[in-house]
């Protein structure tokens, strides 16, 4: 009896936990944005992404990567998914550039995500959601 109780509130338990980290794939539509300083240049540049469209793991939208370079500061469509409280993608092309991916987590609020996005070389970005 004891050991049956004992299993029963460890399931209950990593249940629970399990709901209130994962994020539902719909709350991730809207945009996101955050900033970054340059490694090589001095200064702050934006960059954001609107997520417009989850469907199951997969999410698309466009990003936008303020900078110096020419393919820089503009939007660029993407395709990604999401697995769990992970937004990925990999080799997502971009005008005049270097193909473009990143590993984000979003934080159990669903209000913040933090990662690493990577062209040329990687760069932490934390994102906020604004819409």
């Amino acid at each position: 009896m004891r050991l049956t109780t004992i299993v029963a509130a460890l399931t209950l338990s990593v249940v629970v936990a399990t709901k209130i980290c994962a994020i539902e794939p719909e709350d991730l539509i809207g945009k996101w944005s955050g900033e970054y300083r340059s490694s090589s240049r001095s200064g702050s540049y934006t960059v954001y992404w609107i997520v417009t469209e989850v469907s199951g793991e997969r999410v698309a939208g466009v990003f936008y990567w303020g900078g110096f370079a020419s393919y820089h500061n503009r939007e660029i469509s993407f395709v990604g998914q999401l697995k769990g409280n992970v937004f990925s993608a990999e080799s997502v092309s971009q005008f005049d550039g270097p193909p473009a991916r990143w590993t984000f987590r979003i934080d159990e609020s669903g209000q913040k995500m933090t990662g690493t996005f990577q062209a040329h070389r990687p760069t932490d970005v934390t994102l906020t959601k604004k819409k």
